[in-house]
């Protein structure tokens, strides 16, 4: 499940081959991918969050007053920024506390590519789920579109 997440985040390519082999749970020894990949969490993460906020906006929110693309959007982006805003901490906090490969070359711009990166596969989801629930609700069957 490793490389297929792996696979997924890479595409975009907005971060450092090196920050994936980190992410990939590459150890600190530089030896062996035995020190947890991350891909999993992250992505386990975002598919969980994405899935919950389009079920409470179109089931919890199902009110006349909640039906608009503003509201939609609103919901999407704040319960984006918590994946985004724990990607960025968790990569920023293994590069400031040095717990990686010392060969790999890891930047701060790596940690916000990652974080724009869980951001864009977070709101993608978001939206493929707002298309499978829009069905289930009495009020917002025409959000997004």
């Amino acid at each position: 499940m490793t490389d297929l997440f792996a696979t997924i985040f890479e595409l975009m390519s907005l971060y450092s081959k090196d920050l994936g082999e980190h992410l990939r749970g590459f150890n600190m020894r530089c030896k062996a991918y035995d020190a947890g990949a991350f891909y999993n969490t992250i992505g386990l993460v975002i598919l969980f969050v994405s899935f919950l906020a389009s079920f409470l906006y179109y089931k919890g929110l199902d009110m006349p007053r909640y039906t608009s693309i503003g509201k939609w959007s609103m919901v999407g982006i704040v319960t984006g920024l918590l994946p985004f805003l724990w990607s960025f901490l968790k990569v920023s906090s293994d590069i400031t506390n040095k717990m990686y490969c010392k060969e790999l070359q890891i930047t701060n711009g790596d940690t916000w590519g990652f974080a724009f990166t869980v951001l864009f596969y977070y709101l993608i989801l978001y939206f493929i789920f707002a298309l499978l629930f829009k069905s289930v609700s009495n009020n917002h069957r025409k959000i997004p579109f």
